[in-house]
């Protein structure tokens, strides 16, 4: 086989119920110049030998077995692997439909990545939903800055590293690579990393990723960070929204305000829920030291959550627990 022209990186971790779907997913598509690098992060259930199992079957389907280091390494180690002239990721959990690659393909051209939308999947209330709204044909200009439609298409909310084609030459010649230091956001800020990077994008109207969620304790979206590890992701997000708003010249004030409470005041706030007295006490100095920022920047949807900033800068922390166990809202 000659170099594929796609590289798929899937980080595989304690899903054996998923990763047979989400791997056939990948054989099924319409697009047939690919690799598939399956990277096992330790998993002590049976993940790993699935994935050696469609790995004897399959010339190209790779597997990598690290030790457990958490899903940035283990994108990494794929990305270090990768032989494609473009990447692209799914999760191991996940599944994609047969135009997963030949839409993004077809919508790259010369742009130096594709967006594509997503379907939302919540099995357990029988429902999905497309996110994001973007349309075929459509490009973005970066360098100079097309502000509108940076906008109109929630470019720097988009997050995702998967539903997106990303070019291998970008992410080598800058050494481009997930944060092994965070656990929440890493995605984003890789995301953000690689955008900066380019000079247009592409949209697809395409939602052939289905992204699935489940109230379970053990989903990622479910899990508690601590404390340390939302601050250090807000000390990298703050900057960073504040050299996109500058060098993609967004005017829009409520815009604004919305980019800086999404993407790092909220998660200076989100370890609250642990409700533990150290950690509410690291909270309590990151806002103190984000004061102005907070003051004129935080526009949160909650009532509540308004009110937190304002509790801390006076150095209620030790009501803080109490307050936010009666009101027992989620800080988003």
């Amino acid at each position: 086989m000659g170099r594929p022209e796609i590289s798929i990186i899937i980080p595989v971790y304690n899903v054996e119920a998923f990763i047979r779907k989400t791997i056939e997913s990948v054989i099924a598509q319409s697009f047939t110049s690919w690799e598939l690098i399956l990277v096992d992060d330790g998993s002590p259930d049976s993940s790993g030998k699935i994935c050696d199992e469609y790995a004897s079957k399959y010339d190209r389907i790779t597997v990598i077995h690290q030790l457990n280091q958490g899903v940035s390494a283990a994108r990494n180690n794929g990305i270090d692997k990768a032989i494609g002239k473009y990447i692209c990721f799914i999760d191991g959990d996940d599944y994609v439909d047969q135009t997963y690659l030949s839409s993004m393909r077809e919508a790259l051209g010369s742009h130096d990545a594709a967006y594509a939308n997503v379907t939302h999947c919540y099995p357990e209330e029988n429902r999905t939903a497309i996110a994001f709204a973007y349309t075929d044909g459509e490009s973005i200009s970066l360098q100079p800055a097309e502000s509108d439609k940076i906008v109109k298409y929630a470019i720097i909310e988009n997050g995702f590293p998967f539903a997106k084609l990303f070019r291998l030459d970008i992410i080598e010649s800058h050494h481009l690579r997930f944060s092994q230091e965070l656990s929440y956001h890493e995605d984003h800020i890789f995301v953000l990393d690689y955008l900066s990077k380019c000079k247009s994008i592409a949209l697809t109207s395409d939602a052939s990723y289905h992204y699935l969620h489940f109230s379970t304790a053990s989903s990622l979206s479910k899990r508690n960070h601590p404390a340390k590890q939302l601050i250090r992701a807000a000390e990298i997000l703050l900057p960073m929204v504040a050299e996109i708003i500058s060098e993609y010249y967004i005017t829009n004030s409520k815009y604004k305000r919305k980019l800086f409470t999404i993407l790092g005041l909220n998660q200076i706030l989100l370890a609250i829920k642990n409700k533990n007295a150290h950690e509410i006490s690291a909270i309590g100095h990151a806002v103190r030291q984000h004061r102005w920022q907070f003051l004129s920047l935080y526009s949160p949807n909650h009532f509540i959550a308004r009110l937190l900033p304002l509790m801390f800068m006076f150095h209620l922390d030790r009501f803080i627990k109490i307050y936010v166990s009666y009101a027992s809202k989620k800080l988003h």
